[in-house]
């Protein structure tokens, strides 16, 4: 059998959504961003994939407004949970890098368009790969399923 079906009818019993080429097979996963995230004061990104992401933003940064008592107004203590949020809330968006195929999540706000794999800046969000041609075959359309 064909290693590169069996990797897709892997994909397809595991991945909730992704993006698979009509041609070859070759799978683009999703689950390696499109998700909301918080990070820590050690900078670490928790993702937050379940329906309860306010509640972990709000709880997070609760905590972190406790740290923030030396505000003395309630404007001031507003605008620092303002930046804050701004600072330690992302989005990180699935992306495939057309060079090396490497796939990996990114906050296009905040981190360097490149790949963490081989550097390359030749990057593309999932959503930028539909019905574009594959980067694995370069014959194959990426499909959404």
């Amino acid at each position: 059998m064909n290693p590169e079906r069996i990797e897709a009818d892997f994909h397809e019993r595991t991945t909730i959504y992704g993006y698979r080429c009509n041609s070859c097979g070759y799978i683009l996963d999703e689950s390696n961003g499109g998700y909301l995230y918080l990070q820590n004061d050690r900078g670490d990104r928790i993702p937050l994939k379940d329906h309860g992401e306010r509640e972990i933003i709000a709880q997070m940064l609760r905590m972190e407004e406790e740290s923030l008592h030396d505000c003395e107004a309630l404007a001031a203590s507003q605008e620092a949970m303002i930046d804050l949020m701004e600072e330690r809330v992302g989005y990180l968006s699935a992306c495939v890098c057309i060079d090396c195929l490497g796939q990996f999540g990114l906050d296009l706000r905040k981190d360097a368009l490149v790949c963490p794999h081989c550097k390359s800046d030749h990057i593309r969000t999932l959503l930028e790969m539909t019905d574009k041609r594959c980067p694995s075959c370069r014959t194959g359309r990426m499909e959404r399923f």
